[in-house]
């Protein structure tokens, strides 16, 4: 018993000693999913930094070009602005809609 205990050990040390830890090759690279959210997210900032005209770091209801029930749905305080985080939550609801 505590031979082959041993040699599975041993096996799995040589495997990861020589091709590297699976593990640690997955952690190196972005998933599909994570490059696709950066971008999103990416967009997300710029949309936020035109749209946010007068540069007070939020979208205020007279910035809003678009639909005024879509700035109602996502102004979750209800102050009458779209703070950057409330903004990021449309865009990805947006993006979850076309995929």
């Amino acid at each position: 018993m505590k031979k082959v205990v041993w040699t599975g050990v041993v096996a799995t040390l040589a495997l990861f000693s020589v091709g590297g830890s699976p593990v640690a090759a997955q952690g190196t690279s972005p998933t599909r999913r994570q490059q696709v959210r950066a971008r999103i997210e990416k967009r997300a900032e710029k949309r936020f930094r035109r749209l946010d005209q007068n540069g007070n770091g939020v979208i205020d209801r007279s910035e809003w070009t678009r639909k005024p029930k879509v700035f109602d749905r996502f102004d979750r305080d209800h102050d009458g602005t779209l703070s950057p985080e409330e903004f990021r939550r449309l865009v990805a609801a947006r993006a979850r809609r076309r995929h």
